[in-house]
Parts: C-alpha cells; structure tokens; sequence
C-alpha cells in the first residue's frame, strides 16, 4: 500500500502530535483506522481524510530477523 506521508516516530516527536500538525488539529488514536501492520511500517487511514500514513521508528527500522 503506497502511503500520503511516511513519519518517523520518537519520544521526542509522537504520531499524533505530528499528525495533529500536518491536519492541522488534535488528532487522537481512534481518528484512524489501521490498513496494515508490517515488520518495519505501521500503516493507518485518517478516517475523515481518507491520508494514507506510514510510520516506523528508528529501532523498528534497525530489527534484525
């Protein structure tokens, strides 16, 4: 699934913060519907957008299998 917008996540820059910037309100967990969940992306659907976003972290992204 092609995403809208890719982030990257930490404790110092949480998804909904950064999502409630880029729509530009506060934005809560269930504003969003999860499309997938992979090894190294989360992928989720604004439900009144319809923004397509993928996000991952840097410790997801450096996961070793």
């Amino acid at each position: 699934m092609k995403a809208d917008l890719i982030l990257m996540i930490s404790p110092e820059a949480p998804l909904m913060k950064q999502l409630g910037k880029v729509l530009g309100k506060l934005c809560t967990p269930y504003d969003f519907s999860t499309i997938e969940i992979g090894e190294k992306y989360v992928t989720i659907r604004h439900d009144e957008t319809g923004l397509v976003v993928a996000y991952t972290s840097e410790e997801r992204l450096n996961v070793k299998h």
